[in-house]
């Protein structure tokens, strides 16, 4: 950001600088303002991407331990040995 520094500065030069700090700021923060939502986006993505897995794991040993509870060993007692 330039602004004028020589102390003599008129009303109309203040003016402009403090509309052009604020016309940066403006814009900085409408680009971070984006990427924040790109990431927010990515992130949530993956996030439903790691829930799905982690159903799905639990489904899966949830279904294995139903199994090992219905075979016909764990019903007679041997342990397989």
């Amino acid at each position: 950001m330039k602004t004028t520094t020589t102390g003599a500065e008129d009303l109309g030069s203040v003016r402009e600088n403090v509309s052009r700090v604020i016309d940066e700021t403006s814009s900085l923060n409408a680009e971070l303002a984006k990427e924040l939502i790109s990431a927010y986006d990515r992130e949530s993505k993956l996030l439903g991407g790691i829930n799905k897995r982690e159903k799905e794991i639990e489904r899966l040993r949830t279904k294995s331990r139903n199994e090992m509870r219905n075979s016909p060993r764990s019903m007679n007692g041997s342990n397989g040995c």
